[in-house]
């Protein structure tokens, strides 16, 4: 995992969401989101927020 700054998180997420993903977790945002595409492959978005 290689974590990217929040705007571009935020950019892959929305993106993401509008090639008709799905956001399936963001317990743990803006640290990380998990994400899955229509077949249930998932995929982390990471940021460096609250990372030392």
């Amino acid at each position: 995992m290689r974590p990217v700054a929040l705007d571009q998180a935020e950019a892959r997420i929305a993106a993401a969401l509008a090639a008709g993903g799905n956001l399936l977790s963001d317990a743990h945002a803006p640290l990380w989101w998990v994400l899955a595409d229509a077949e249930g492959n998932e995929a982390c978005v990471a940021t460096w927020v609250g990372r030392a």
